[in-house]
């Protein structure tokens, strides 16, 4: 039986309240002449925990560009990823996608200089994985290249999994 099933049956004459019992659930009925509640708690077996303070996360982070590409600047403004005390940061993929056009070469940036090869972008949403360490508030950018078919609309996202 689980908690969904749980019927309670309440009698407005004397606020008798009737809970089914389900199996590995502690249930607490409290009741005054205003309000009637009724708490279920799993008391099953706790499930494994990882180590304490430890924890990987990812983030994304998105440039977008409306528009035709060859009407925006060719280096668009970088983004600075911070980061907490004690915590491991890396750039682990890029996704990117055109709305419109045939493609455009992406060159991503690490405070200045390229990191990874170029990558070419078309209509189809494309990831490319990366493993760039990254220091508190590194400066991440992109610049373009290569636009073919008149391409616009562009998204980009940097993709960074965290470890605290």
């Amino acid at each position: 039986m689980s908690l969904a099933e749980v019927t309670v049956t309440i009698r407005p004459d004397d606020i008798n309240v009737v809970v089914e019992d389900v199996p590995n659930t502690e249930v607490v009925v409290e009741a005054s002449p205003e309000i009637i509640v009724v708490a279920g708690n799993n008391i099953g077996p706790q499930g494994p925990q990882g180590p304490p303070g430890v924890g990987t996360f990812r983030t994304g982070r998105t440039w977008a560009v409306a528009g035709p590409l060859d009407q925006a600047p060719s280096v668009i403004p970088p983004i600075f990823v911070p980061e907490a005390t004690g915590e491991n940061t890396t750039l682990i993929s890029i996704r990117a996608v055109l709305l419109s056009g045939t493609s455009v070469q992406i060159q991503m940036q690490k405070n200045g200089a390229n990191v990874g090869p170029p990558i070419t972008v078309t209509t189809l949403p494309t990831s490319v994985p990366f493993s760039e360490p990254i220091v508190d508030l590194d400066m991440l950018g992109w610049t373009r290249s290569n636009l073919v078919g008149d391409p616009s609309g562009l998204s980009l996202t940097a993709i960074f999994e965290h470890i605290a």
